[in-house]
């Protein structure tokens, strides 16, 4: 009789262990993760170039787009509601022999919507509406902009590629001439 009932016992104790190991126990652990606003930036080609021309007898206006890697971008970052705009503004052609005055240069643009690079789609991320139409960059202009209002978050690379264009005084002094197009950001 001791003997069945320890066997019945040591049975009874391995089902027990068997069963024990086969139940499953689960805890969750909460995990966090917090990604912080960056900067907001700009950035641009390193050069552009009109081309050469002949000397003429009227004022001759020369146009000429930025293309392809050649655009002027915002790299917002910062998934705030506090807005920015970026500045444009050109210093005088000189040369050896003569100068072009910054008034003689002006942009404009084809439409007044950014082109997403990278990110996401922002509608109000935009090109200023005033150079729809040639504009003179002696004085800051306003190019690229984002008003203060609800950005939920949305991040990305805007751009947008303008048009220079120059009226070359007529009879010109012959020579190379240099200017120095300067763009800036300004946040709110």
């Amino acid at each position: 009789m001791f003997k069945s009932t320890k066997v019945l016992l040591v049975g009874a104790f391995l089902t027990l262990v068997a069963f024990a190991s086969m139940t499953k126990a689960q805890v969750s652990t909460d995990v966090y993760l917090t990604i912080l606003g960056g900067n907001v930036t700009i950035g641009t080609t390193g050069a552009f170039d009109f081309g050469s021309f002949p000397v003429a007898s009227t004022d001759t206006n020369v146009e000429k787009q930025f293309t392809g890697a050649d655009y002027f971008r915002v790299d917002d970052m910062k998934g705030a509601d506090l807005g920015y705009y970026t500045t444009l503004q050109v210093t005088d052609l000189t040369g050896d022999n003569g100068t072009i005055p910054a008034a003689n240069i002006s942009t404009k643009v084809s439409s007044v919507t950014t082109t997403k690079i990278n990110g996401t789609d922002n509608a109000n991320v935009v090109v200023s509406n005033t150079l729809l139409n040639y504009t003179p960059l002696n004085s800051a202009i306003t190019f690229i902009k984002r008003d203060t209002a609800a950005n939920t978050g949305k991040l990305g690379r805007y751009a947008a590629f303008p048009f220079l264009q120059v009226t070359i005084p007529a009879y010109q002094s012959v020579g190379s001439y240099h200017a120095t197009l300067t763009y800036t950001i300004i946040e709110n």
